[in-house]
């Protein structure tokens, strides 16, 4: 699975060490220096792993993370397998997606907390 998710393994272990960020509109611009800066747009996942603190493993959780791991690694490395409009956009747009995802423990409050944090 992680040959088929290169490039998001890659820009999240990037962004886990913390480069230097700033923001221009709705997109993150991150980058080790200033010579080197790369526009990244996050997808936050939020759902319902788990409810009252008891894993909830309904239909639906972790097949949506898979799907959204999946059109970003298409999105990420113009892989226009699925969607042929895709084929080839790494080369024309620079702009990176990646996502992390959020429990909201079935509570609305809980996913609303998560995505004012972002």
């Amino acid at each position: 699975m992680s040959s088929q998710l290169s490039a998001s393994i890659s820009l999240s272990k990037r962004l886990a060490a913390e480069p230097l960020t700033s923001t221009v509109g709705n997109v993150n611009i991150i980058g080790i220096s200033d010579n080197n800066r790369e526009p990244v747009c996050y997808l936050p996942y939020l759902f319902e792993f788990t409810n009252k603190y008891r894993p909830n493993n309904a239909i639906g959780q972790y097949e949506g993370l898979a799907a959204i791991l999946l059109a970003m690694e298409h999105l990420n490395t113009g892989n226009g397998i699925i969607v042929p409009e895709l084929d080839g956009i790494d080369q024309r747009c620079p702009l990176k997606f990646t996502t992390k995802a959020f429990d909201t423990g079935g509570q609305q409050r809980m996913g609303i907390d998560h995505a004012m944090a972002l």
